[in-house]
């Protein structure tokens, strides 16, 4: 079975839709798929990253988003699956591609949206559930909602099952927005650290900060963590769940990071 993915990381969208697609891909490749992912060149877009790791990454490279998928995937056996996790294209770029497929998948947790496909996942919790997508997307279309088919790596499941017990004292804080935090909020949650810190309320709490690949202000980030007595700055933690494991306080984004903490 072959699977193709389009979606993009970048240091203003960020890394979600990437990190989520790598891990349904991995476990795809797990049971014998080929994989390749579609993807734009931009800062932070994590096309080596994924090339690293083993998979096919190619780039598009016209403005026609639709035209340069439907040009890539013309060049090679025709996908079974075409994956598309991306707010930036919609209905009109499904329709077009998706004839060069078997079938259309499309992952998407922001509510609302129109699309024409044949699975469609959404990872949010809602009263509504799977009706929500009612009338969005074909009478055809199989709806996976719910926080039971959020795509978190092996990793946070196997931590989930050795968490030890807290007692509600803080003794280690994890401040994380995120593969980009383009909005700069860690500078907030910095800001207020460093406050409490002036005032002798953290002498005995250690400050774990962790910034990711696509952060265009880390060094910044790493100066004000230098900054705080007690607090270390990592930069592409590959360890994020020993991290939040190991921390009775996070701080962080909404996205992948809200499913990866709980």
């Amino acid at each position: 079975m072959r699977i193709v993915f389009r979606c993009d990381a970048s240091s203003d969208i960020g890394s979600g839709h990437v990190v989520r697609c790598r891990t349904l891909a991995s476990a795809l490749r797990r049971q014998g798929a080929e994989v390749a992912f579609l993807m734009r060149r931009l800062p932070g877009d994590m096309v080596d990253r994924l090339r690293a790791d083993g998979f096919e990454a190619h780039l598009l490279a016209v403005a026609d988003d639709a035209l340069a998928t439907q040009a890539l995937l013309a060049t090679a056996a025709r996908p079974d699956w075409l994956v598309v996790d991306h707010y930036g294209l919609g209905i009109e770029w499904e329709r077009r591609c998706a004839p060069l497929a078997g079938r259309l998948m499309v992952i998407d947790d922001r509510p609302g949206r129109q699309h024409d496909c044949d699975l469609l996942l959404d990872p949010n919790v809602s009263e509504e559930g799977a009706a929500h997508w009612s009338g969005r997307v074909p009478a055809g279309c199989r709806v996976l909602s719910g926080a039971c088919y959020c795509l978190l790596r092996d990793e946070f499941r196997t931590a989930r099952q050795t968490l030890r017990q807290r007692d509600g004292r803080v003794h280690r804080i994890l401040v994380c927005f995120g593969g980009s935090d383009p909005d700069g909020v860690a500078f907030l949650a910095l800001d207020a650290l460093g406050r409490l810190a002036a005032q002798g309320r953290l002498d005995a709490v250690s400050i774990d900060v962790v910034a990711g690949a696509g952060n265009a202000r880390a060094e910044s980030l790493r100066a004000i963590a230098g900054g705080l007595a007690r607090a270390t700055f990592t930069t592409s933690a590959d360890d994020m769940a020993e991290r939040m494991a190991a921390a009775d306080l996070a701080i962080g984004g909404g996205g992948g990071m809200l499913w990866e903490r709980c």
